[in-house]
C-alpha cells in the first residue's frame, strides 16, 4: 500500500505533500512551484520529512497545509 510523504515545520505547524512510495516511487501530482515555495517561506526553520503512517502529533497544535 503506498504511504504519501510531507515536508513539515515544526515551528509554523503546516506541511506541503512532497509524494508517495510503495511499489514504486511517484512524485507525480507533486507541485514543485509550491514546495520549492514552501521551502523559501520555511527556510532557516527546523524541517522534517513526515508520512502519514509516522506523523508529528503535539498535543495543542494545529497543523495547517
Amino acid at each position: 500500500m503506498p504511504t504519501s510523504y510531507y515536508l513539515a515545520c515544526l515551528e509554523t505547524h503546516r506541511y506541503v505533500w512532497i509524494g508517495t512510495l510503495g511499489d514504486t516511487t511517484s512524485a507525480a501530482g507533486v507541485d514543485a512551484d509550491l514546495v520549492s515555495s514552501f521551502c523559501l517561506v520555511h527556510r532557516g526553520k527546523a524541517l522534517i520529512v513526515v508520512s502519514e503512517t509516522h506523523q508529528v502529533v503535539e498535543e495543542g497544535h494545529e497543523w495547517a497545509i
